[in-house]
């Protein structure tokens, strides 16, 4: 309406908001469902997708800044007079507006991290009225208000591709479900599972492997400290550049996922045992002897 009393056409209005309201779902900090869906399925932090989006963002949205500018140029358009601009006191005294955004991110982008922190430490005394538990349980809440919205997004893409010639025999879902909530809604939308296996590894030999990782940023190959060493520590044996360790391979990173296993994906182990279709199958030390494992399970 603003953009017409100064003088746009209507189309062009139009246009740019059009454009403006659908840069909201890359635009840091409240996104579109399409970032909580690569949080979860990644299993990466809300803020770490945020960031990644913030120059994307702030490129589309001076693409758009340059196109209104220009046209404001074509037409040879002023601003709104100053006289008609909301006073810097009346913006100051109803600064408090904005309180709901900034605890939202607050939460997404800490409560996050504490939640899984105290996880473990909650879930042992969750029946005492404690300010701790209420933060951990409103955490999740949130967590799973966010799945309940995204989850059509989510069971769409999964039914349509298990619609394709190559699943009519079969087909496997590895890193899904992750919480009970998503295997309810996959049950919901007729996806029903013949073998669920888990693989039982601890908690030290998941930190072990993890941590042991270094990969070349260079070229891309991937070592490990124990398994698949470099010939020179720290080097590239392909390229000769520096080895790195990833933030998904640092000790707090790994800690932090194994107490997110532990609260929303291990119960599902329980939830497909009451099914009858569990399987587990333990450590064995080497990929063939797991695999054989595996298939021994699965053929029975």
């Amino acid at each position: 309406m603003m953009m017409k009393k100064v003088g746009y056409k209507p189309e062009f209005a139009g246009a740019v908001e059009a454009a403006s309201s659908s840069g909201g779902q890359i635009m840091p900090p409240i996104m579109g469902a399409a970032a909580f869906l690569m949080a979860e399925y990644m299993d990466i932090p809300y803020l770490e997708v945020a960031t990644k989006a913030l120059i994307p963002a702030l490129l589309y949205f001076a693409g758009i800044f340059i196109a209104v500018h220009l046209e404001a140029k074509k037409l040879d358009l002023k601003g709104v007079p100053k006289s008609e601009l909301p006073a810097w006191s009346y913006l100051a005294k109803n600064c408090y507006l904005i309180l709901p955004l900034v605890l939202l991110v607050f939460g997404l982008a800490a409560f996050g991290v504490l939640a899984v922190s105290v996880a473990t430490f909650s879930t042992s005394s969750a029946e005492e009225d404690t300010l701790l538990n209420y933060i951990v349980a409103s955490y999740y809440g949130l967590r799973q208000s966010i799945f309940f919205l995204i989850s059509p997004v989510i069971i769409g893409v999964i039914t349509e591709r298990l619609q394709e010639p190559d699943c009519k025999d079969g087909y496997i879902l590895d890193g899904v479900p992750r919480t009970i909530a998503q295997a309810e809604a996959l049950e919901a939308a007729g996806i029903h599972f013949d073998h669920v296996v888990s693989l039982e590894v601890s908690d030290e030999e998941v930190e072990q492997r993890m941590t042991g990782r270094r990969t070349c940023l260079a070229c891309g190959a991937t070592y490990h400290i124990v398994a698949n060493p470099p010939k020179k520590e720290g080097i590239c044996d392909i390229c000769g550049k520096e080895l790195t360790i990833r933030k998904d391979d640092k000790p707090e990173t790994v800690k932090d996922r194994l107490a997110t296993y532990h609260a929303e994906t291990e119960p599902l182990k329980g939830f497909y045992e009451a099914r009858g279709i569990l399987s587990s199958v333990e450590n064995k030390g080497s990929i063939d002897a797991t695999n054989a494992a595996v298939m021994e399970v699965l053929t029975k």
